[in-house]
């Protein structure tokens, strides 16, 4: 019986799925992470707005960050998710989603996401901090 060795593009496609599977469950996670301190950032400045009648300094901020900080930060991530979330669309309508272009795609969103929660990190500490 004669043996079959596995061609080079079966192991090829194996690695491209195995890729494809880790860009893909990176992307997951950022996109989680962001929705959740999109959550936090948003139930901040909600409840700023709620309690400011109540407030006797009236302050302009949260803890040590100003509220304007957390504000343009809610709106640049709604504007980014849509951004990306039409990209990806557009990228999984054309099949490119499992492609290298798609991989490449699926890493930029990867680490834009990355520095928004990075940056959302930073705001939420600082927000959590004693107003001085």
């Amino acid at each position: 019986m004669e043996m079959k060795l596995p061609t080079p593009k079966k192991e090829v496609s194996s690695n491209q799925d195995l890729l494809f599977k880790t860009v893909l469950t990176s992307w997951m996670a950022s996109v989680t992470l962001l929705l959740q301190n999109y959550t936090q950032l948003t139930n901040l400045v909600n409840n700023y707005y709620l309690e400011m009648p109540f407030l006797i300094d009236h302050s302009t901020g949260i803890g040590q960050c100003p509220i304007r900080e957390l504000q343009e930060l809610i709106s640049l991530f709604e504007r980014e998710l849509e951004a990306l979330l039409a990209d990806i669309t557009n990228t999984t309508y054309q099949g490119q989603a499992a492609h290298p272009e798609g991989y490449k795609k699926l890493v930029d969103h990867t680490q834009r996401l990355d520095q928004l929660n990075r940056q959302a990190q930073i705001r939420l500490q600082v927000a959590n901090q004693p107003a001085s």
